[in-house]
């Protein structure tokens, strides 16, 4: 998945499955469910959930949707599972947004986070703790409360 133009059309359908009206909807959730092993896919939903600026109802489903993939897809033995190169994109990305400031959204990336440790650390995932570890230590009060 080509990143760039990827984010644009994900962004969209992300946008139309919050839609109240289900003709908008159902359409939508289909595809989303079809790209869900589609290599890149969450590497997107990385992107849209950590950007600030879009709508929070789209970032909140994106952050959902990334939680139900590392429960099927995370394992090596996992059918469809995630290819190494693009669980090292997302475990940076999972580490470098201590500074959420929607408190929803930033406990369901701690969430992210407590999962893949769970699997990967610390073998695949040596540097989770002393990430945390420098984050606590920052004079940022919510990149310190984000991180604990």
């Amino acid at each position: 998945m080509d990143l760039n133009s990827a984010s644009t059309v994900v962004l969209q359908v992300l946008t139309q499955a919050t839609s109240q009206d289900t003709a908008v909807l159902k359409p939508a959730e289909e595809q989303l469910k079809q790209w869900e092993t589609q290599p890149g896919f969450y590497s997107v939903l990385l992107n849209i959930f950590t950007n600030h600026t879009l709508d929070i109802n789209v970032r909140w489903l994106a952050v959902l949707y990334f939680k139900h993939g590392i429960d099927r897809y995370w394992r090596r033995v996992a059918p469809h599972a995630l290819s190494e190169e693009e669980k090292t994109t997302l475990r940076a990305g999972l580490i470098t947004n201590f500074n959420e400031p929607i408190n929803q959204i930033a406990t369901q990336i701690a969430v992210l986070i407590a999962k893949v440790a769970r699997l990967d650390c610390p073998r695949q995932w040596p540097e989770l703790i002393p990430t945390l570890i420098e984050s606590v230590k920052v004079q940022d009060d919510l990149r310190q409360h984000r991180a604990l």
